[in-house]
């Protein structure tokens, strides 16, 4: 029996994954490399004259490459940087080199390039690159015709442009042997026709290939395995975790660094079945022993009713009956602190409340429990779950995104100003507006110490802001959330809409959300929404809280004239004192271009935010050299500091700076002397304004292709204040200056 999965048909758009009910995917993963692919670079660089102009991949960012950890490894439960930091992993697959096109999809629609920019934009870290034997040796690929880069390269060639690409993005990549050939699935790591020698060389050769580049951080060495597969039984031809031990030191005789992923089989030992790749109860007791320590992540895959029948789908007690069997079948392993988890698969439609039931409850207990994951997929060809982008392979599926948030986003109101020791200012709002907005309950995943929520709210009238707020009993603390700032009050949750959700046309509504932590959800909560008035034409900010910590101290480099840091800032101060921030004050760039006040044992310095430190915990601050010896002992190496953020500071009137490689196909826009963080770029098209969205190296993106000519920016900063700037030219590489300013200079 196929353990509770239904087979697909093997076609582009359907993969199987399935066991004891799974569909297995067809991932096409968009691996590209730098050092190693200098030669495959060399071959076809991309042409000016593409069908469709679209940023080059040298335009992802200056600071995009530095984002990525390096190589990582395993300490117990969790994945860690080789400084011991714990790091989860945030994949998406990008299927098709395992297909009979032999290259990724979709590139004859869109570019490595800007697929690769997307994917780092939605907030994902990582991309899984499947692949099948068959295609490591095709001589050609299809379907490349949007990139004239890839024209007349081998699959191999392409599989290092995929990585070239993905490091200039600022991403990882996790190879996945898929399958063997690219007809279908298949049950062991190997078949006739590709024995297990060959599955064995060909990761040997893969090792070997990329082993001087950290972009490519793992292997996935065999899809799915279901059926016939057995766990620690000890019989040659079918025990795979004895297949994954030879597999893997295969491997890591060729690259040490690697991270080894394992999947599950299909079934447990009491025969109880599940999806293909996703029993893993006997990893427990009987693990994969490999030649290198601290290597190996099991990799379960999870899917909705909607690509099978579970039978705990159908339970009187579910969704609250999901964490439950996770636990059972691979979530244990983390917890107990036995080896990490990545769950290498889910994906959905999102059309049913099944469906919408599963990934809300798994999404909280991935956040919850800091597992990584790797979500199915980017392609909207995938014929079960789709994509998370549309059949045009640009416009968003903004619902699953926003579900998506909390462990895309983990910390999207994290930053100076805004709770840097963990705690945030209980929310001020303005004048109520009653009746002016409404808000509905979409409950997510509920368990003993904390739960997910959606809120959909909706305007009657225009508003510049508004409030939610619920008894929620329970409840402690808010672990993150995403359109919305939160608080916890003598048991009221009380939120405030922040960033892209706080302004709302009539009619309009918009899906936020939240994971809170303390205790189980409310049953169906009375809502209080309330709308803001508008804010004054020069808002007094509210007190910003005062961070306790300490300070190290690193430089970008002489001269203040250089592009360098996240922020991707085209020079750093004149007088250089600047400051990189723990990736939650980070906050995705969101801190890009803000002032702290930093005091030290030898006094006060004012730095502007210009860089991440990826290293850093909340309360860390990696100053410039020149600031740190304004404040403390240089020798010393570290000193203890608090520091403030700085409201309306004194900069100069704003300037714009349009991104190198920028055209009317795909541009990018940095706000340069805002002063505050900035919550908002629109851009005026066709009578309307257009959001743009924020990276996390410091530039907005436009969704869609511009007109030509001058254009009209308005931009607005987190009081609400706004500049509209006019007469921009789409001039690349060139600060732009204006005379606007969001506050008088005092």
């Amino acid at each position: 029996m196929r353990n509770k999965i239904v087979d697909k048909v093997n076609s582009a758009s359907n993969h199987v994954h399935y066991s004891s009910g799974m569909t297995s995917r067809q991932g096409l993963a968009s691996i590209v490399l730098g050092l190693i692919v200098s030669m495959a670079l060399a071959i076809g660089a991309t042409s000016a004259a593409s069908a469709r102009p679209v940023a080059p991949a040298a335009s992802a960012g200056p600071g995009a490459a530095s984002s990525p950890p390096g190589w990582l490894h395993t300490s117990g439960g969790k994945i860690v940087t080789s400084s011991g930091t714990p790091y989860t992993i945030r994949g998406i697959a990008w299927f098709g080199m395992e297909t009979s096109s032999c290259a990724p999809h979709g590139l004859d629609t869109i570019t490595l390039a800007s697929g690769m920019q997307h994917i780092k934009q939605m907030g994902f870290t990582t991309v899984r690159l499947p692949y099948s034997n068959q295609c490591l040796a095709a001589s050609s690929v299809t379907g490349v015709s949007a990139d004239p880069s890839l024209a007349g390269l081998t699959a191999l060639q392409v599989m290092d442009h995929v990585v070239a690409s993905a490091k200039t993005a600022g991403l990882n990549v996790i190879l996945d042997q898929h399958r063997p050939d690219s007809g279908g699935q298949s049950e062991l790591w190997y078949t006739s026709q590709y024995p297990e020698s060959r599955w064995i060389s060909d990761w040997k050769m893969l090792a070997k290939r990329y082993a001087a580049e950290p972009t490519v951080i793992g292997v996935d060495l065999h899809n799915e395995p279901h059926g016939a597969a057995t766990w620690g039984t000890g019989a040659a031809t079918t025990d795979w975790r004895a297949a994954a031990e030879r597999g893997g030191n295969a491997v890591l005789a060729e690259n040490p660094n690697l991270l080894v992923l394992v999947e599950g089989i299909d079934h447990e030992a009491d025969g109880s079945g599940t999806w293909w790749g996703g029993a893993l109860g006997l990893a427990g007791n009987a693990p994969v022993r490999l030649s290198v320590a601290n290597r190996v992540v099991y990799s379960p895959h999870d899917y909705p009713s909607t690509i099978y029948g579970q039978s705990w789908f159908s339970a009187s007690n579910y969704p609250a009956n999901l964490p439950g069997i996770w636990d059972a079948h691979w979530g244990y392993l983390a917890k107990k602190d036995i080896a990490p988890v990545l769950v290498g698969e889910f994906g959905t439609k999102l059309e049913t409340t099944s469906d919408k039931q599963w990934l809300n409850t798994l999404v909280g207990y991935l956040s919850s429990t800091g597992i990584s994951s790797s979500f199915w997929a980017f392609n909207p060809d995938s014929g079960d779950t789709g994509g998370i982008v549309k059949s045009d392979w640009v416009t968003p599926e903004q619902t699953k995104l926003d579900t998506l948030a909390p462990i895309l986003h983990p910390s999207p109101g994290a930053g100076p100003g805004s709770g840097g020791s963990g705690s945030q200012p209980a929310p001020q709002p303005g004048p109520a507006k009653p009746g002016t907005v409404s808000a509905k309950w979409q409950p997510g995943g509920s368990w003993a110490s904390g739960y997910v929520a959606n809120i959909d709210v909706t305007a009657t009238a225009a508003v510049t802001g508004w409030t939610v707020s619920w008894a929620s009993p329970g409840t402690t603390s808010i672990a993150t959330s995403w359109g919305m700032r939160c608080s916890v009050a003598s048991g009221t949750v009380t939120c405030i809409g922040t960033d892209w959700a706080s302004k709302l046309a009539a009619g309009q509504t918009v899906h936020v959300g939240l994971q809170a932590s303390g205790g189980p959800a409310p049953s169906s909560p009375r809502l209080t929404a309330t709308a803001a008035a508008a804010p004054p034409a020069h808002p007094t900010p509210p007190a910003r809280p005062t961070t306790h910590g300490r300070a190290t101290h690193y430089s970008l480099g002489q001269g203040n004239t250089i592009a360098n840091g996240n922020c991707s800032m085209p020079a750093v101060p004149a007088d250089r004192m600047y400051v990189a921030l723990s990736s939650p004050e980070y906050s995705g760039a969101a801190a890009c271009g803000t002032f702290l006040d930093v005091t030290g044992p030898k006094g006060t310095v004012r730095v502007q935010v210009v860089d991440q430190c990826h290293e850093c915990e909340i309360g860390h601050l990696d100053l410039s050299e020149e600031a740190f010896r304004a404040i403390g002992d240089f020798d010393a190496g570290i000193i203890p500091i608090s520091y403030v953020t700085v409201q309306d500071p004194a900069v100069p009137a704003v300037a714009i700076r349009v991104k190198e490689g920028s055209s009317r196909w795909w541009a990018g826009l940095q706000i340069l002397n805002a002063g505050n963080r900035i919550d908002r770029v629109e851009i005026q098209a066709g009578g309307q304004w257009v959001r743009l969205s924020r990276t996390d190296y410091g530039y907005w993106v436009t969704p869609s292709p511009i007109q030509d000519g001058p254009m009209t920016v308005k931009v607005t900063d987190q009081f609400g204040r706004t500049v509209v700037l006019p007469g921009l030219r789409m001039a690349p590489g060139e600060n732009q200056p204006t005379s606007s300013r969001f506050y008088p200079v005092r």
